[in-house]
């Protein structure tokens, strides 16, 4: 279950998946982010979500290598496979908490 996996520095998740098992889970997430895994960590504010995405990647949280996701319902729905919905690029709320997930 997700009380084995390794916590974040905010109380979040963190975890290791396929891209192809993340791809199949996530028919949202388009295009699929490229990489042989995907790392993702759940409970980031948006507005360091932002950041990440900024700093990291292309900056745009719909394309690139970093996703940011939405979810509702709590600490288990960041992995094994998130479950939510891929934000359009500007949509993170600086005060919500989203799923963010790089490819590697």
């Amino acid at each position: 279950g997700t009380d084995l996996l390794p916590n974040n520095a905010v109380g979040g998740i963190i975890g290791v998946i396929s891209s192809a098992t993340f791809a199949t889970g996530n028919p949202l997430v388009t295009p699929a982010i490229s990489g042989s895994y995907i790392v993702c960590s759940s409970a980031i504010m948006g507005r360091y979500a932002k950041q990440l995405d900024i700093q990291m990647d292309d900056g745009n949280f719909a394309t690139g290598s970093l996703r940011v996701l939405s979810y509702t319902t709590g600490r288990g729905s960041a992995l094994t496979v998130p479950s939510g919905t891929q934000l359009s690029n500007g949509a993170p709320d600086d005060n919500q908490t989203y799923v963010v997930c790089m490819g590697i």
